[in-house]
């Protein structure tokens, strides 16, 4: 899968999502699975509880293995949500991928398939 089809999608604004490929860089699923996690467990406003984090794991997986994963899948997202951070009270950077105040999810793209779980907040 070449990242000219990330570029592709995102000039068609598949999603809803602004349309700058620059906006988007390449994780690993490793990554790719923290960052729904952590979208998953607080808001991304202020930090509040949302899913507990036993079950945003197994959301998160689930996603990931619903399109079915394997070497040529690639994972794309904007910012550092679900990366340790230092100090650990400073919060995470990103590129708007939406209107949206706050936003941040994965893309993923397999040579058979697309797919997008975004997150959005306000605060």
């Amino acid at each position: 899968m070449q990242v000219q089809h990330l570029r592709e999608l995102a000039r068609k604004r598949l999603f809803g999502l602004f349309d700058s490929p620059d906006i988007y860089f390449e994780v690993s699923e490793e990554e790719a699975e923290s960052v729904l996690v952590a979208v998953l467990v607080k808001d991304m406003a202020y930090g509040s509880p949302l899913v507990p984090p036993d079950e945003a794991v197994t959301l998160a997986d689930a996603f990931l293995k619903s399109l079915g994963g394997g070497k040529d899948a690639r994972y794309f997202t904007n910012g550092e949500f679900g990366k340790a951070r230092s100090p650990a009270n400073l919060g995470p950077r990103w590129s708007p991928a939406t209107e949206h105040t706050f936003d941040s999810g994965i893309l993923v793209l397999t040579s058979r398939q697309v797919g997008c779980a975004w997150f959005m907040d306000e605060d």
